[in-house]
């Protein structure tokens, strides 16, 4: 919290550390940086993906998130309705990811209705591909102009028991980088949002000396490429990756002394935070969630049907949505059966109905000739 800058919506109320939001929100200066510059004023809606790391505080046992960079797409969303682009690319997205150690905590776009929300098409398509606790989504608008419009309307949203969650931005810490601290205390923040505020005492970026920019050749987020896709060739910039392997051994060092502070979030939780949630909640309601996660993952995997009809998508992309959904409904049936208890009518009657829908998708792949995965 020393090396961050704590931002609040201005709209709401000051929050308790009861009422806090689940998953605090920690972003890097840097991927805020490309998030803001990637949705600058441009033909379409540009769109990418927020990638990191998920922890959990030692002392606290407190899960969060900390975003660390971006995956740009490379196409804007231009029909009006991002489920489709957003579906192509998540895959992508998730395997890049992976493939650099971290995971997809959601997605950014360049749109933000004048109130502040979100607009329909991207609720739909946050609540069909991202429904994981953790998943958020960064909504920024850059105004133009003087005074008050030219700073940027934005927000971090994230689904929640609140109905009107799509029009609450949530609490965020800006994650400093080095020379964004300075001597006197005070911390250089690189934000000019309107709908936040903060306590901290902090200096705009624009008013303090800072270290160059990244060259443009040496790009400091990936561009989502897809399999039928080529990055263009540069010329091979020896002495600046000279000069960056020496800044990577410096941050590894750096980065050790900061994860020796945390442990993976997927570590267990602790005996006395289960016995509290137990007491919370009910058996069967503890099932909700489970259900809601299988429901979500079939209504992902038509919207996968559909593309694949229309031959927008091959067989790997719906293999993953098959996967998807059959280890969730694995880990629901699962919970649902070793429960020493019987469900309730309307319960009953809906994993029955999910059942019925688990079994449509298989049938519907079955269908499709492509190999299972």
């Amino acid at each position: 919290m020393a090396c961050a800058i704590s931002w609040t919506p201005v709209a709401g109320p000051a929050m308790s550390v009861r009422d806090a939001p689940a998953f605090p929100i920690f972003i890097t200066q840097q991927a805020l940086a490309a998030a803001g510059d990637h949705c600058s004023p441009s033909p379409g809606r540009a769109f990418g993906f927020l990638t990191g790391d998920l922890v959990e505080g030692p002392r606290t046992g407190t899960p969060h998130i900390v975003i660390t960079s971006t995956i740009r797409s490379p196409w804007p969303i231009e029909d009006g309705d991002p489920k489709a682009a957003v579906l192509r690319g998540l895959a992508v997205a998730e395997e890049q990811a992976r493939k650099a150690g971290r995971v997809v905590l959601g997605w950014y776009h360049g749109d933000l209705l004048p109130d502040g929300g979100l607009p329909r098409s991207d609720i739909d398509a946050h609540l069909a591909l991202f429904d994981r606790p953790w998943h958020v989504v960064l909504a920024l608008s850059l105004g133009q102009g003087e005074g008050e419009g030219s700073k940027v309307a934005a927000g971090f949203f994230r689904r929640s028991p609140d109905p009107e969650w799509w029009m609450h931005c949530l609490p965020f810490h800006e994650l400093l980088d080095g020379p964004s601290l300075l001597s006197d205390g005070r911390k250089v923040t690189t934000l000019d949002w309107r709908g936040y505020r903060t306590d901290d005492a902090v200096i705009p970026s624009d008013h303090v000396a800072r270290r160059p920019k990244v060259p443009p050749e040496v790009p400091a987020q990936p561009i989502l490429l897809f399999p039928d896709e080529q990055p263009a060739r540069r010329p091979v910039p020896w002495g600046d990756i000279a000069r960056y392997a020496a800044y990577g051994i410096a941050g590894v060092l750096a980065a050790l002394g900061v994860f020796a502070m945390y442990r993976l979030f997927v570590a267990a939780p602790s005996p006395q935070g289960r016995s509290r949630a137990a007491s919370a909640v009910s058996p069967q309601e503890r099932l909700d969630p489970l259900a809601d996660t299988v429901a979500l993952a079939v209504a992902a995997f038509d919207l996968r049907g559909r593309l694949f009809e229309k031959r927008q998508m091959g067989c790997r992309d719906l293999s993953l949505g098959l996967v998807q959904v059959e280890e969730r409904w694995t880990a629901y049936n699962g919970a649902r059966k070793a429960g020493p208890y019987a469900l309730d009518s309307a319960r009953d009657a809906r994993a029955r109905k999910l059942y019925g829908d688990v079994d449509a998708v298989e049938r519907w792949f079955e269908r499709s000739s492509c190999p299972r995965p």
